[in-house]
């Protein structure tokens, strides 16, 4: 009798121990989901020396942006969300968007934790471009640094957004008169730091 009974005891137990391990599989929380990093730039500029107009042109080029982890793991943050790889991106920072912190820079899915700051790595236009037509030089001191450290701790949520406001003070940025060079260059030496972190 137990013999007969066998099988039908294994068929009975089997579709139970099926669902156990779908359910199992389906409620696995070891791996948290990711929150989405947003990284916009601001700029500041005096109109009086640079003003936001359309006729005003100075870039910047940006070819790559890592998040720093507290172990200091960098997290690779691409152009937007769905620019896939797309690391280099080139930026008016005298544009409308510039000036109302609207301008996208980055954007990238990490996971969630404490992070220690941004790293931006940088080229600036050879050239600043004026009232639509004045072309002036734009260079950089000797032993120029093109990583930019925004150093200010901020934190990843699961499937939460935070979003970074980057500013860059132009005013400072771009020395007109200095010394040793043309008075007719701009000498970029970039005055930068994190003046917003907003968690939605």
């Amino acid at each position: 009798m137990k013999r007969k009974n066998a099988p039908f005891v294994a068929l009975f137990f089997f579709p139970l121990l099926v669902l156990a391990l779908n359910l199992h599989c389906q409620y696995d929380y070891s791996s948290p989901l990711p929150g989405l990093v947003d990284i916009r730039l601001h700029t500041i500029s005096d109109s009086s020396r640079i003003a936001f107009s359309p006729q005003n042109i100075f870039v910047l080029k940006i070819t790559q942006v890592s998040a720093v982890r507290s172990d200091l793991a960098l997290a690779t943050v691409y152009g937007d969300i769905k620019a896939i790889k797309r690391l280099t991106g080139v930026y008016n920072t005298l544009d409308a968007h510039a000036e109302d912190s609207s301008l996208v820079i980055g954007q990238a899915d990490l996971p969630p934790g404490d992070y220690l700051g941004i790293l931006m790595l940088i080229a600036p236009g050879g050239t600043a471009i004026l009232d639509g037509y004045r072309n002036i030089r734009v260079v950089t001191p000797p032993g120029f640094d093109p990583t930019l450290q925004f150093q200010r701790s901020f934190k990843i949520s699961e499937q939460r957004t935070t979003r970074i406001v980057l500013t860059i003070n132009l005013d400072s940025s771009l020395v007109k008169e200095a010394v040793g060079y043309d008075p007719d260059t701009f000498l970029f030496t970039p005055s930068y730091y994190i003046s917003s972190v907003l968690y939605e």
